[in-house]
């Protein structure tokens, strides 16, 4: 069974708490992500406007052009006016379409940003070590249930932790895992992986 917590109230604790707190800090970046990509698309609305507008202008005048066009005499000078200003429509409906593209361009780049580096900064650095320490803690709860294995922990101790910690339960570690005193020593890097020493802890 994988070990998601550590036994000890001490380090279960502070795993809980930079679990939440990782939980609350990606929340966080992600809504500010979506506020900030809908604040800047929102720009988009006036562009809009401005491209519907030289749609309609362009729209008009090329219509009052087409209807112009049948007055004799000055018919196709005053059509080849109005298409002249329908041009400035257009102009106004393609200038609109492209500021509204480059806003809502800026707003999902800016959005997905705020929205996602943070949040990938975080995980790139706790997420390795917490995957590490469930596979860790996992294997050694299946270890610990049989009492030789604790030799194994020992020996473990003794590779892992400072000589001041070992000294605590210790005057001579090597000799006493030699003569089978090996229990509290290896309690203590047990301890390290968050985890009780027997079979009576929690899964």
């Amino acid at each position: 069974m994988k070990k998601i917590y550590a036994e000890t109230p001490v380090l279960r604790t502070r795993q809980l708490v930079l679990d939440v707190g990782s939980a609350a800090w990606t929340a966080l970046w992600i809504y500010a992500g979506l506020k900030i990509y809908e604040l800047i698309e929102r720009l988009t609305g006036p562009a809009d406007s401005i491209s519907r507008a030289g749609a309609d202008i362009r729209q008009g005048l090329t219509s009052a052009g087409e209807r112009v066009s049948q007055i004799p005499v000055v018919g196709e000078s005053l059509q080849g006016s109005l298409q002249s200003a329908a041009g400035a429509g257009q102009f106004m409906q393609e200038a609109g379409a492209a500021q509204s593209e480059n806003f809502h361009a800026l707003a999902l780049l800016l959005g997905i940003s705020i929205g996602v580096i943070p949040v990938f900064l975080l995980l790139l650095r706790y997420l390795p070590g917490r995957i590490s320490w469930v596979r860790e803690a996992s294997a050694a709860a299946r270890y610990r249930v049989a009492e030789p294995s604790l030799e194994l922990f020992a020996f473990r101790a003794i590779t892992n932790l400072p000589l001041y910690e070992l000294e605590k339960v210790s005057s001579d570690p090597m000799s006493d895992i030699r003569e089978g005193r090996h229990r509290a020593i290896a309690e203590l890097e047990l301890t390290r992986l968050g985890l009780r020493v027997g079979t009576e802890a929690a899964s």
